[in-house]
């Protein structure tokens, strides 16, 4: 028996939704889709619709958001069986066994399928950078994401016993965007429950702007500073944190200081690219991220 969870946000979702109730029926599952609109403002009618016209879709509109975290937490509660199958609705099914080969692994506790973006042919250029990160950096094959497990887990796609979801802890310093999976990968690894990667991507269709990219890319260092200050992720997780601390250690931070000066013009530059550079791009994280963490006193 199988729970599939779709949160929902201000994204047409209908042919995501319609594509894996095919791919369930042909298999001899108990399944069940829950499709909920995580405060929503557009794109409602073309969900409800899809998820009516289904047997075993159930379709919720929440009138706020509870954000990333909280709306997969809530999801996972509201699910009648054991095994939940999280996709996040910006997602695009490009393997016709794509729930087959999820059923061939159910034995395992945590299994992830992997992100790709090679549906997306014609791109914009305000959309490149965006593309570019996830394109280099989380469109990996299972060997590679297998020899770092914890630390290339994306909850974009993913696997899970409903109780090993449930039972990690919510941190309420996590707010909107940004490192809800690597808190969740720092629990399972801290618990020695290991995760399975497969070769199951799906596709990434949500591609943003550079402006709303880097946006969201500042709010995922705020939660990245709290849960550093905090201690509720461990350094070497997370590769951004590596350098930091490598940085502290040679007593280099003042350089850090140094770039905030010239965020404009390394923001100006990705902005404009046609071909950002991702090492400016991890210049700005790195130098954003200690900005952050000089404005609590750190």
């Amino acid at each position: 028996m199988l729970s599939v969870l779709v949160p929902l946000y201000n994204f047409n979702a209908s042919a995501l939704i319609r594509a894996l109730h095919q791919q369930l029926c042909k298999t001899n599952i108990v399944f069940e889709i829950l499709c909920i609109e995580d405060g929503s403002t557009c794109f409602t009618q073309e969900n409800k619709q899809a998820s009516s016209e289904l047997r075993d879709v159930k379709y919720e509109i929440l009138p706020s958001s509870l954000g990333r975290q909280n709306i997969r937490r809530y999801m996972a509660q509201k699910a009648q069986y054991d095994l939940l199958l999280f996709s996040d609705c910006d997602n695009q099914i490009i393997k016709k066994n794509f729930i087959q080969n999820y059923l061939a692994n159910a034995s395992y506790k945590v299994v992830y399928g992997g992100r790709t973006y090679q549906c997306i042919k014609h791109l914009q250029k305000e959309h490149i950078l965006h593309f570019t990160y996830g394109n280099k950096r989380e469109s990996l094959n299972k060997v590679e994401r297998n020899k770092d497990p914890y630390r290339h887990f994306l909850s974009t796609n993913f696997l899970i016993k409903k109780s090993i979801f449930l039972s990690i802890p919510q941190n309420n310093s996590i707010l909107g965007y940004g490192y809800e999976d690597s808190y969740m990968a720092h629990y399972l690894k801290e618990k020695n429950i290991p995760i399975k990667h497969i070769n199951n991507p799906l596709c990434h269709l949500g591609v943003e702007s550079s402006d709303t990219f880097i946006e969201k890319t500042k709010n995922a260092l705020q939660n990245l500073s709290k849960m550093y200050l905090s201690n509720a992720i461990e350094s070497k997780q997370i590769k951004l944190l590596r350098a930091y601390q490598r940085t502290k250690r040679f007593k280099l931070t003042f350089l850090l200081s140094l770039l905030n000066r010239f965020e404009n013009s390394m923001l100006n530059h990705l902005l404009k690219s046609t071909k950002p550079s991702l090492f400016v791009f991890d210049l700005f994280r790195l130098s954003y991220f200690h900005k952050t963490l000089c404005s609590t006193g750190q």
